[in-house]
């Protein structure tokens, strides 16, 4: 989605614990900065990427925990773009 000046985006990250053991909804994932799996929390953002003014606004984020919720990147990105729409 955007406009002439700036797009709506979504990312996913993982944020990695290397050194934890027992970090409340980490899960080992692949990580795509680490080309293999890691231990720690996913997060999926949304973005409002204004190119013109080269800035960056976070407008959702939340945390990919499928254990705890029951959804997948996939289901969370479509949840945010529910909430743009509505």
């Amino acid at each position: 989605m955007g406009t002439a000046s700036g797009n709506i985006s979504f990312d996913d990250t993982v944020l990695a614990h290397r050194y934890a053991s027992a970090i409340e909804m980490a899960q080992f994932q692949y990580s795509g900065n680490e080309h293999g799996v890691v231990y720690g929390n996913g997060v999926v953002s949304c973005l409002y990427v204004n190119v013109e003014r080269s800035k960056v606004w976070v407008i959702d984020d939340r945390i990919y925990a499928p254990q705890g919720d029951g959804k997948s990147k996939v289901d969370h990105v479509m949840d945010m773009v529910d909430s743009l729409t509505t």
